[in-house]
């Protein structure tokens, strides 16, 4: 009997310290988890945020940077210290040990919808302007401008577009704004590719529309943000087409996101920017500087001709002033002299971007894709030039033939010619290859490629172009290769991805 007491009673002291592990794990509280680790705990944790609405992922176990962004914003929520990490203290509140409070944070207590108003409301207007999505005001009134702006947020973040600010929303909101007060500057949003994917016009309404406002809005244009294609957003998106150089429609197309999204986007002309126009003219060359360069700058923009203001006849400059002689039909010579100036100045200027239709173009009936070896070089032996179309920018221009091996090499024929080449690569000079369309001396149009550097030798000296440039025809790969690995092959591949 006394041997089965001792037996009952050091089984009761096994149970004891087989629980005791699990125990002392409970007293000393949960063990800190980071950027990196992974397991059932951190699923149990991600679980816990999902619940509270701080991470609208999946509860997979990994503690990745959204969970890690998400934990964050609960710590910052709950007015705990905020460093990403899941230590005792915020495991504790998130797992409802403790009776810390979620009403700290502005606005996160209750959603904040249409209609609603109060402090609330204007913090959160104030975190959305701050980091680039106006409101149009900050009145502490939720209303149709903030509606919007709530709208862009969410599709921008990656969040349910519904317009209603709840906790996810919010925390996100004041998690970006916090970030952007760390260095003064608002955090670009991460935009999916999605967003601005359809093509928008009259009437269209959704959170696309309301993105396409709040950038443009951004950059100075005049429009209400409320989510609708309407009066106001067609009159914003014609200027901003016309002032980048685009198809003036009032339709929100792929090249007009791409030009809104490039980060060179030019903004909405004010009145300061107005000109001032010279009562006399002097004449502008190169190394002039001061005001009567920077009004003529100013007039060549409002024109539609792509130049920097800076009061500084520069190498730009000269360019554009070439480009705007070569459109309105007068000696090009790249100095703004008295005809120059008044033509700029008359209202009768032919626009940069009214010019194209001057240019012949092919229809895509009429082109031919032809090799190199086998049809295009026999038939332009013994010829003298080809010309040039760029389908996307809509200038041309004519090349004389200067010596033809493996691709063709070319030189503008005359001065205009050369402004015309300028201007189908926006003013910049660059060996980057633009896929153009050529026509042959026989008719036929075909595909190439071409740059406009000026290089080695040439033959015309009267052209402004100090050299000669090159033009890729269709060739085998293979072969392509074999002879120009490298620049060969880079103008092959442009070529095939433009046709």
């Amino acid at each position: 009997m006394r041997l089965l007491r001792r037996l009952i009673a050091l089984a009761f002291v096994m149970l004891l310290l087989a629980g005791l592990p699990q125990y002392s794990a409970m007293a000393a509280g949960y063990a800190t988890l980071r950027m990196g680790d992974s397991g059932s705990a951190v699923k149990r944790m991600q679980t816990a945020l999902i619940t509270h609405q701080y991470l609208s992922d999946v509860a997979d176990g990994k503690f990745g940077p959204k969970t890690h962004e998400a934990v964050r914003s609960f710590q910052k929520g709950n007015n705990l210290k905020v460093d990403g990490l899941a230590g005792n203290q915020t495991l504790t509140v998130l797992y409802g040990l403790g009776e810390k409070s979620n009403n700290t944070m502005p606005g996160t207590k209750d959603t904040l919808v249409f209609g609603s108003s109060g402090s609330a409301v204007l913090s959160m207007q104030k975190a959305l302007t701050n980091i680039g999505f106006s409101t149009r005001g900050i009145d502490g009134k939720f209303g149709n401008n903030t509606l919007s702006a709530v709208r862009a947020f969410q599709s921008a973040n990656g969040l349910s577009v519904d317009g209603k600010a709840g906790t996810v929303t919010l925390a996100k909101l004041y998690a970006l704004e916090e970030n952007a007060g760390k260095d003064g500057s608002a955090p670009a949003p991460t935009e999916p590719s999605v967003i601005l994917s359809r093509t928008l016009r009259s009437n269209y309404t959704g959170s696309d529309v309301s993105l396409l406002q709040t950038k443009l809005a951004a950059l100075d244009y005049k429009l209400d943000i409320n989510g609708t294609y309407d009066s106001t957003t067609i009159s914003a998106v014609r200027e901003f087409q016309r002032l980048n150089r685009l198809t003036v429609d009032g339709i929100a197309g792929a090249n007009t996101f791409k030009a809104l999204q490039s980060g060179s986007a030019i903004k909405a002309v004010s009145t300061s920017d107005l000109v001032n126009i010279p009562t006399t003219f002097i004449t502008l060359r190169s190394g002039a500087t001061g005001e009567a360069v920077k009004a003529l700058q100013k007039q060549l923009a409002l024109l539609d001709y792509k130049v920097d203001i800076t009061d500084k006849y520069d190498s730009q400059t000269i360019q554009t002033v070439r480009v705007f002689q070569s459109i309105n039909k007068i000696a090009v010579d790249g100095i703004a002299g008295i005809q120059t100036q008044t033509l700029a100045y008359s209202g009768n200027a032919i626009k940069c971007s009214a010019q194209p239709s001057a240019y012949s173009a092919p229809s895509i009936g009429q082109i031919k894709i032809m090799h190199w070896f086998n049809e295009v070089k026999p038939a332009l032996q013994g010829k003298s030039s080809i010309y040039i179309y760029n389908p996307v920018s809509r200038f041309g221009y004519t090349l004389r033939l200067y010596s033809l091996g493996r691709h063709a090499d070319a030189e503008p024929m005359t001065a205009e010619d050369t402004a015309n080449m300028m201007a189908a690569f926006g003013g910049k000079v660059t060996w980057t290859p633009k896929f153009v369309y050529v026509r042959l001396p026989s008719g036929n149009w075909t595909v190439a490629t071409t740059h406009n550097v000026a290089h080695d030798s040439q033959s015309i000296t009267s052209n402004d172009f100090r050299g000669h440039t090159c033009v890729h025809f269709l060739r085998d790969m293979d072969e392509v290769n074999e002879h120009d690995p490298g620049y060969g092959v880079t103008n092959q591949e442009v070529l095939r991805k433009g046709w």
